[in-house]
């Protein structure tokens, strides 16, 4: 049976749990079967300060304002009412291999 995932409130309130419980981080990890490692994993996790925004690290988006163009496709195949437009100059073997799977 897999265990189940705490979230990250369920650790806050386990973080505190063991706080106020009088017990160090090892004996009550055993007691409540949690892993050691685990453990200070998200408590390391949960009490890491958020780093502040950097605003002169920010970069100015802006809209491009041009409008893309339909492009001629280069190659086109025509199969039993399929079309398949190809834009670029396909390989030799690309095509091969389409043309067969289009025949079998």
């Amino acid at each position: 049976m897999p265990r189940k995932r705490r979230t990250k409130e369920e650790w806050k309130a386990t973080l505190e749990a063991q706080k106020v419980s009088g017990l160090t981080a090892p004996e009550y990890c055993a007691k409540h079967k949690i892993h050691l490692q685990t453990f200070y994993a998200r408590k390391s996790d949960i009490l890491k300060p958020w780093p502040k925004p950097n605003p002169k690290a920010w970069v100015k988006v802006s809209k491009d304002k041009t409008e893309l163009t339909a492009l001629s496709p280069q190659l086109s195949l025509h199969y039993q009412g399929v079309v398949i437009n190809v834009l670029h100059s396909p390989e030799p073997e690309w095509l091969t291999d389409v043309i067969k799977g289009l025949a079998s």
